[in-house]
């Protein structure tokens, strides 16, 4: 056998079907290339208002989708020479041509109808059209002033230019092969096993998402550069589900009777705690930061973040703040859009629902502020990177804008060096200005720089170790920014974008899990050491800072003013399929699958439970039509 791998001919025949196997991959690279050229030159009127240099970029940076793409269809070609060994070769070659002529009808199809549905739905063609199949005439009202004669000889004309081209010039190369041998068999099967690599977009930690195409301030060239084929397949996993809103609790009317007197914002006027008439502003997201290890906040873990404990006398510690989910992708959406979190779903994952949620940025950037985005790890993970770029940051800051020397972490570069960069940055920036700083070091694994302050190999230890880093980090930045001449005119926001598991035994729906901090400090209060006990949430931040500042904040309607003493006070919280609310003097947790309460004060009404059920019944169908 091992004499039959080493052949000549065994050996020729191998390099000939990796040879056949590059000229298929390469054939589909170019077919999406092309597709992309077409776009561009259909939406012409479009196409003319971007830069040279930015209809490159449609290019590069869509070239990744591509490929990833081109790997799922490559990898079948592999499969099937592996199949070789116990197959004809001509049958192989006609199962080839047969896969190919199917994908490539049906990639005709959606790449030439997204042409023209991009011109009415404003984003490229994904599971959307599916979801619509049960009301056909509303699909086609949507559609009416398209052009069907062009775009059904545009799918005929592009899967016949494709089939020619396979024809001629990749089909050859497979009639060539004869049957493999065991061993270049199991070589095929490798193979198409390391295609997971490109189809995935590479060994980074987060997978092949749309963010990897959003590279540009122009919407139309990110969405120029996204593989729409790619888009689709893609879409019909996380988009395509059913419509109908599985928390209907009750009849809309009561539920929004319920949910609009919760957020109906008082006339009081609140006070105002701010010295500067246009203050600077950096909120600083602490990743996985929670009160456990904060005394001041009840917190039973003492000397864990030092720091953060010595600056709360110079500043508001808001003694009841939580968090509206478990993960990181939930936590941005709250604070900087004052959105609710979903069960199970993640409105930032689907770029285009999260492009409709109004963002902090876009209030700042309207007031004349310098927006940035700092955070040293990968921009695109969770799909944030699309939201990000739809919020029209000034400047955004990734993995990408460190050296390769300080990446020195599993996921980028790590706290110290990401506030060392922002102190640098934002120290150059036109005031006033307007940053968000997300940390990382704290996640898991909780991989740090320095010697551990809480040795030891079990998870609790290094979680605590890796907060006491991060601690040092933030510290060290707000010393240095305490002697920058922007320092007094500055408010900052130190908070987490979520509690943490570890650190307890409380069980996934406590609200120990979502028990947070959120500090404010700065040279821009007009008090200090002071406590605030409202009940408050992520989601209130973001009217809560616009009321500070005298800025329009009617755009977030699931957020409240925390300093308004005559708006509502309590906060609800999503877990992975409940939630949970909870006031000064009232806390229950509903869990849907079970249709039961986990949790009950005595102090909980019916009422009580309906809002709670109103609130996950309109928000998550505020989600659903977005």
């Amino acid at each position: 056998m091992r004499r039959e791998f080493l052949s000549k001919p065994a050996r020729k025949n191998f390099i000939m079907g990796m040879r056949a196997v590059s000229g298929y991959f390469l054939f589909w690279v170019g077919f999406f290339v092309f597709f992309r050229g077409l776009f561009l030159l259909y939406h012409h009127s479009l196409s003319i208002r971007l830069s040279a240099e930015q209809i490159l970029g449609t290019f590069y940076h869509g070239l990744k989708m591509d490929v990833s793409f081109s790997s799922y269809l490559t990898m079948m070609a592999l499969v099937l020479l592996f199949l070789s060994i116990i197959l004809p070769s001509k049958l192989i070659e006609k199962a080839l041509t047969v896969f190919t002529l199917l994908f490539l009808a049906v990639i005709s199809i959606i790449s030439v109808a997204d042409l023209e549905l991009f011109k009415e739905w404003g984003f490229r063609f994904d599971a959307t059209p599916l979801l619509y199949l049960n009301t056909p005439s509303e699909m086609v009202a949507s559609v009416s002033a398209s052009p069907y004669l062009l775009l059904i000889a545009g799918i005929v004309l592009t899967f016949l230019g494709g089939f020619k081209l396979y024809g001629s010039l990749v089909r050859p190369l497979f009639s060539r092969l004869v049957p493999a041998t065991w061993w270049q068999g199991m070589l095929y099967l490798l193979v198409a096993g390391a295609m997971i690599i490109p189809i995935r977009g590479g060994l980074q930690l987060a997978p092949m998402n749309q963010s990897v195409a959003f590279f540009s301030e122009n919407d139309f060239a990110n969405q120029a550069a996204i593989n729409v084929p790619w888009n689709f397949f893609w879409s019909i996993g996380k988009q395509l589900y059913s419509r109908k809103n599985p928390y209907q609790y009750m009849a809309q009317s009561e539920a929004v009777e319920l949910v609009d007197e919760f957020y109906r914002s008082g006339t009081k006027n609140p006070v105002s705690l701010l010295s500067v008439d246009k203050p600077n502003v950096i909120i600083i997201l602490w990743e996985s930061l929670t009160a456990k290890v904060v005394p001041a906040l009840d917190g039973t873990y003492s000397g864990v973040v030092p720091e953060f404990d010595t600056l709360i006398k110079e500043g508001i510690l808001f003694r009841n703040f939580y968090a509206n989910g478990n993960r990181s992708d939930k936590g941005i959406i709250a604070v900087l859009s004052g959105y609710p979190a979903q069960p199970k779903r993640s409105i930032v994952k689907i770029p285009v629902k999260s492009s409709k949620l109004p963002v902090l940025t876009k209030e700042f950037n309207d007031q004349g502020y310098f927006t940035g985005y700092f955070h040293g790890g990968e921009l695109a993970f969770a799909n944030m990177k699309s939201y990000l770029v739809n919020a029209d940051f000034n400047s955004l800051v990734g993995k990408d804008s460190f050296r390769k020397k300080d990446m020195n972490s599993k996921w980028g570069a790590h706290d110290h060096i990401l506030l060392e960069k922002a102190f640098h940055d934002i120290s150059t920036q036109t005031e006033p200005f307007f940053n968000v700083i997300f940390t990382l070091s704290s996640h898991e694994p909780f991989d740090i720089p320095v010697a551990p302050r809480f040795p030891g190999p079990d998870l609790e230890s290094q979680y605590k170790s890796s907060l006491h880093y991060t601690d040092q980090s933030i510290g060290t930045f707000i010393r240095e920014a305490k002697k920058a001449p922007w320092y007094p005119n500055t408010l900052i926001i130190i908070m987490a974008d979520h509690g943490h598991r570890l650190l307890g035994d409380a069980p996934r729906y406590d609200k120990v899990r979502f028990h947070i901090p959120m500090l404010w400090l700065g040279g821009a209060l007009s008090v200090t050491d002071t406590l605030i006990t409202q009940t408050c949430s992520q989601t209130d931040l973001a009217k809560t800072l616009l009321s500070q500042l005298k800025m329009d904040s009617r755009e977030f309607n699931w957020s409240r003013d925390i300093f308004n003493q005559s708006d509502s006070q309590g906060v609800f919280y999503i877990y992975n399929e409940g939630i949970g609310y909870l006031s000064d003097n009232k806390y229950l947790v509903y869990d849907h699958p079970s249709n039961q309460l986990l949790i009950k004060s005595e102090q909980v009404t019916t009422r009580d439970i309906n809002l709670a059920k109103s609130h996950l019944q309109l928000s998550y169908q505020d989600y659903l039509n977005k």
